[in-house]
């Protein structure tokens, strides 16, 4: 039983970084597209991707 909590913490633990990798990577991007662009543009850009990401996981 230790054994499968253990491996489910772990399982877990490795989709959160996962996520959170994700999450950041985004967001510079984002920062990145705004420093180039402007504001309003990054803005909708945010919205699509966050479209993209719900879609397309």
């Amino acid at each position: 039983m230790w054994v499968v909590a253990r491996s489910s913490i772990i399982f877990v633990a490795y989709g959160l970084c996962v996520t959170w990798s994700k999450i950041l990577t985004t967001y510079n991007f984002i920062l990145i597209v705004c420093s180039m662009f402007g504001f309003s543009l990054v803005v909708k850009l945010q919205f699509l991707n966050l479209v993209f990401c719900l879609i397309f996981g």
